[in-house]
């Protein structure tokens, strides 16, 4: 099949075909207010998509100020840091691993 409109490349889809992954875990959650959860500080690289909603995003790293997060952000933590995803400040957030 021949497309008429080619597909264009855009910086997003480049920068994920020069990374090499080796593990992969994905976990698509349909949460409803009050949720949260923290994820530990790792060498993996996180990512999330808010599909949704909103959610807030508390980094472990001193100084770092929360984020408010859309319907249609990406956050992708290259480093692994460890975090706090909620849907609003001061909601419980215990380990997600405890939550899969």
């Amino acid at each position: 099949m021949e497309l008429l409109t080619p597909a264009r490349a855009d910086d997003l889809s480049e920068l994920l075909e020069r990374i090499n992954v080796r593990s992969v875990v994905y976990c698509r959650s349909d949460l409803g207010a009050p949720w949260g959860f923290r994820v530990d500080g790792s060498a993996t690289a996180k990512f999330h998509l808010v599909l949704s909603g909103q959610a807030t995003l508390t980094l472990d790293d001193p100084g770092f100020v929360p984020v408010e997060l859309t319907a249609g952000d990406l956050v992708l933590l290259a480093r692994g840091s460890g975090h706090v995803l909620r849907d609003r400040d001061g909601s419980a957030a215990p380990p997600l691993e405890g939550l899969l």
